[in-house]
């Protein structure tokens, strides 16, 4: 390959001379005449790769080479055009000519290799663009044996080149233009339904301007409710429109299949033109587009690809209509933008009572008026009203006192004579501890102290032995004293015995026999059964609300039918946790009612009457706290 750069940026060979002709007629075209044609071909307006084929056509015509073609950068695609029948060589040469172009992209110059397998050809690359940048390569594959006429083509291929520039730029000023006709056009219909105060309205006004910006004949928009089923909102194009009718099944089962897909949904496809006549009947598509008698019909999820869209727009041409390129592109950027529109019109719409306020006035008579605005009056002077606010908490019962019973010391449990529930007396057995290991290490302890009675003498009457020896020997007995002392102590705490009288409220330990218990742990729980009180939790919030000596109403979840009145006895200073918020125990005394039994741990729900004010306020207070707590703190 030759390395040498001659103008233009074109390599030649070094030995190719140079000729100055005022005319020169290369395969029948006059080159004074063709520039003509050129800049006639590059007015064209090319919209994808292949629309620069007759620009290219024209090109293989005036070098008179093989083949030209256009590598467009990023992947956007390629155009060759073949001169003649193909001479089995058309696969190599065209491989040759894509790694030329490829290697003319970073390195921003033209290429020219020769080639002489097959034959003599020469194959040029050359890139094209402006202000320093690339923006595609043309190649050029020409057969020769003369490299005096290399020159000559090259010049003429360099020249045709700037007409390819030309083109391109056209195209890319074409598309920018038309997206700005859609970017304003796209602003204007979202202002418009900006305005509408309801979202059926606003659906109505996007679907009819997208309908008539697309110029398509029908459009609808679904969107998704509170239970995740589709609702058709707007239908754009149909004079008088049967919700309930066939063609409404119709386009929610498109739009059915558009969300179960999560991609856009077209007719005809090149699935349904392949597929036969059983498969393309089964698809509600092609139904529809008979119902609607459209040639063209695009389901597009609104929302970013791949994702889960809540809203989706249909839209149908005409027979013989197809949208453009321009067009499907313009859809698809909408599609993120109109759903997030359409959502936040959705949460922005009236909603409760001041839509049904409307509604209802609206419609209303002037009497009916009259009785709305009295019933308005009635309703605020009640709200002035002055009640007791009502301070409704948690509550368990529990005894006025209660005893702990746990485990001097680690043993064995041996046998458990109580079972929750049981009465017992001042110091009546509750269980007993298993004697057997403490047997073990007292007869251990007594096998040590005499080894070391035995070294504290042979160390006292051997007179070569420290008297160290039978210092230590002396002291080791000490301890074993003690030792031997502290299961004695043990042996006479074998059996666990109730501090007071009452009944057992926690330690099941029937089956429990034989199982190790350690130092401390809680074995059963006592305390008198009829003497109760009830533990109120407040939430910190309306602590502030409590008095001693307000009055309570109590009611147990186990005995619905009665209540129990009864008044604040004590509020404890401190908070305590509880379901991840902090409450405070106020104290409740309960008084015993003949016939029912009541028990440690039942729940209860409890009303504290606080202070009054009007109804206005305690229906209103949780919320207004809320706010405050949030805004202005």
């Amino acid at each position: 390959m030759s390395d040498l750069s001659g103008p233009q940026g074109v390599r030649m060979s070094a030995s190719a001379p140079e000729d100055h002709v005022e005319a020169q007629v290369v395969k029948g075209f006059d080159l004074l005449t063709a520039p003509v044609a050129l800049a006639q071909r590059s007015l064209q307006v090319a919209k994808t790769p292949s629309d620069f084929r007759p620009l290219l056509e024209l090109i293989l015509a005036l070098t008179g080479g093989e083949c030209v073609g256009l590598l467009f950068p990023g992947g956007a695609g390629k155009v060759f055009v073949w001169s003649g029948p193909d001479n089995g060589f058309r696969e190599s040469l065209s491989d040759e000519l894509l790694a030329e172009m490829g290697a003319a992209f970073p390195e921003k110059r033209t290429r020219v290799k020769t080639l002489s397998e097959p034959d003599a050809h020469v194959c040029v690359a050359s890139p094209v663009g402006e202000a320093g940048a690339c923006l595609l390569v043309a190649g050029l594959i020409l057969r020769t044996k003369n490299a005096s006429e290399v020159p000559r083509v090259l010049a003429i291929f360099q020249a045709a080149l700037g007409y390819v520039l030309a083109l391109y730029i056209r195209q890319r000023q074409l598309a920018e233009a038309e997206g700005f006709s859609h970017s304003a056009a796209w602003v204007e219909m979202s202002a418009a339904a900006v305005s509408a105060p309801y979202l059926d309205e606003a659906s109505l006004k996007l679907a009819e301007d997208l309908r008539k910006h697309m110029q398509a004949t029908h459009s609808a928009i679904v969107l998704l409710n509170r239970r995740d089923r589709p609702h058709l909102h707007a239908v754009a194009g149909i004079a008088h429109f049967d919700p309930r009718g066939r063609l409404a099944d119709l386009l929610l089962a498109c739009v059915k299949e558009c969300f179960r897909e999560k991609c856009i949904l077209q007719w005809p496809s090149d699935a349904n033109k392949s597929a036969g006549s059983g498969s393309a009947s089964a698809s509600p598509l092609l139904e529809l587009g008979h119902q609607l008698r459209a040639g063209s019909i695009k389901v597009i999820p609104l929302s970013q690809p791949g994702e889960s869209a809540r809203s989706a727009l249909l839209m149908a041409w005409a027979e013989g209509v197809k949208p453009s390129d321009a067009v499907e592109r313009f859809l698809q950027s909408i599609a993120h933008p109109m759903g997030l529109l359409l959502d936040r019109l959705e949460k922005a719409e009236p909603r409760g009572l001041r839509r049904l306020w409307h509604h209802l006035w609206e419609k209303a008579s002037r009497h009916r008026r009259r009785a709305m605005l009295c019933a308005v009056v009635a309703i605020i002077l009640l709200l002035c009203m002055p009640v007791s606010m009502p301070i409704r908490v948690d509550c368990t019962l529990e005894p006025v006192e209660r005893r702990v019973v746990s485990a001097r010391y680690d043993g064995v449990l041996e046998e458990a004579v109580v079972r929750p529930g049981d009465t017992v007396a001042p110091g009546a057995l509750l269980a007993r501890l298993d004697e057997q290991q403490l047997n073990w290490h007292e007869a251990e302890l007594r096998a040590s102290r005499e080894r070391a009675i035995r070294r504290r003498d042979l160390a006292m009457t051997d007179p070569e032995a420290p008297v160290a020896d039978a210092q230590m020997a002396q002291l080791e007995v000490e301890g074993l004293d003690l030792e031997l002392k502290l299961l004695a102590h043990q042996r006479e705490h074998l059996e666990i015995r109730s501090p007071i009288a009452g009944s057992v409220l926690a330690g099941d330990l029937e089956r429990a026999a034989g199982v190790p218990v350690k130092q401390g742990q809680v074995l059963f729980e006592i305390g008198p059964q009829h003497h109760m009180i009830a533990e109120l939790w407040v939430p910190s919030r309306d602590v502030s609300l409590v008095q001693e000596g307000a009055p309570v109403r109590i009611r147990v979840v186990a005995f619905p039918g009665e209540s129990w009145n009864s008044e604040v006895e004590r509020i404890y200073p401190h908070s305590e946790t509880s379901h991840a918020s902090n409450v405070f125990k106020v104290s409740v005394p309960m008084e015993s009612i003949e016939g029912i039994e009541l028990r440690a741990g039942m729940d209860g729900k409890a009303v504290i009457d606080g202070p009054r004010a009007p109804l206005a306020w305690v229906l209103s207070r949780r919320l207004v706290q809320f706010v405050r707590s949030v805004v202005f703190w």
